[in-house]
């Protein structure tokens, strides 16, 4: 019998300290031996589980997509495997007929499992999602009350450094000369985002691998109000308490350059799949191309931007191939009736509920509105009678 392994710890430094992947891996290795299992791929990843989409995960599905001989799933417990609902339902054994081994709750997880470990399988990943969102509503209060205090409760971005002893930020000595120098250079309104990109690089700015430090992100150094000395969260911003790179008269000027800068060109054609598809080789944009014949015909390519200089497989392809392969794409997406009909009367309960509830709401407004009126008009009544005192 053939079957995978997958291990997670939920971050790069669990992973460094050897946290608990070895132990995992043990684990797993010896009940595929003990149940005679081959285990013909091991997934391992450091990434925490409340996200969907983490890579070795998703490498895992792929995977098996492409192997569909291979059927089991060995994983420690069930927070190993997921925190969120997506994750879950991609591996779901009614579904995917997935056989899921958690080894250490000794329990097996298939389509014909009975109801009542399906719904401790689903009560594991509530628990499990609900672990995972109290503990980020713990660090957003915290940050909260940190940004109140007027502290940056965060890592330094560019320009600034962490102090360890009082957690407060300051101006790095290398790197924050250059954030002023960018901004400078922005406010003139002379220089593109690739010219103070090449220019700081000249004179020694660089990024934490020793690269330069690209143009995007200059762009969103541009626009922090950090670097002025305002601390922005959930849309708001407050004051801060650290030093300032920069003046806040030095910043508008910036802002009103680039708000210049960003405002949308007119563009003389349309193209459907403009911004929609990225080079398979280095992830650069595809970008279309009108090519006009000498016999006056014009035809839409469409081909790799190579923004990053190193890709090598530059080809040109016809918007008429592009067609196809989107159509034929899109006629593999179905939904079952039932899952269409399910989803009809979940929106009809949805509406019927928010309309009930906007009706009570609204009722009690206007209840609240006329009482407030009604005390209105006698106070005004008792301040003609002289009952109310002027203080």
């Amino acid at each position: 019998m053939k079957a995978v392994l997958y291990a997670r710890v939920s971050s790069k430094e669990q992973e460094r300290e050897g946290f608990s992947i070895p132990a995992q891996l043990t684990m797993l290795r010896n009940y595929a031996q003990k149940h005679g299992f081959t285990f013909v791929r091991e997934f391992v990843e450091a990434e925490t589980a409340k996200q969907f989409g983490r890579k070795q995960f998703t490498a895992m599905l792929d995977f098996l997509r492409h192997n569909p001989d291979i059927k089991d799933i060995l994983v420690e417990k069930n927070d190993r495997l997921s925190r969120n609902f997506k994750d879950i339902v991609a591996v779901d054994p009614d579904t995917t007929g997935f056989k899921i081994h958690l080894v250490r709750d000794n329990v097996v997880m298939t389509k014909d499992s009975g109801s009542s470990e399906k719904l401790m399988f689903g009560v594991q990943a509530s628990l499990s999602k609900f672990y995972i969102d109290r503990m980020g509503e713990d660090v957003r209060k915290s940050l909260t009350q940190k940004t109140l205090q007027k502290l940056y409760a965060s890592h330094g971005p560019i320009g600034y450094v962490n102090k360890l002893d009082d957690h407060t930020i300051i101006p790095d000595p290398k790197a924050a000369p250059h954030v002023r120098r960018a901004f400078e250079m922005a406010a003139t309104g002379q220089f593109s985002l690739r010219a103070i990109e090449k220019a700081l690089y000249a004179q020694g700015f660089r990024s934490k691998k020793g690269n330069a430090v690209s143009k995007s992100t200059i762009d969103k150094m541009l626009k922090r109000p950090l670097n002025y000395g305002a601390i922005l969260w959930k849309g708001i911003l407050y004051e801060g308490s650290h030093e300032p790179i920069i003046s806040k008269t030095l910043f508008d000027q910036v802002q009103a350059v680039l708000g210049r800068a960003s405002r949308p060109k007119l563009s003389k054609h349309s193209f459907p799949y403009s911004g929609l598809m990225t080079c398979g080789n280095c992830g650069c944009l595809i970008t279309p191309e009108i090519h006009r014949k000498k016999s006056g015909l014009s035809f839409i390519y469409y081909h790799c931007t190579n923004g990053k200089g190193n890709c090598d497989k530059v080809k040109y392809l016809r918007q008429e191939t592009i067609d196809v392969a989107f159509a034929k794409a899109l006629q593999q997406i179905q939904l079952p009736q039932e899952i269409v009909e399910w989803t009809r009367q979940m929106l009809l309960e949805s509406s019927h509920e928010e309309r009930a509830f906007r009706e009570t709401t609204i009722q009690g407004l206007t209840e609240r509105y006329k009482k407030l009126d009604r005390y209105i008009g006698d106070a005004y009544e008792d301040k003609l009678e002289g009952r109310i005192e002027p203080d």
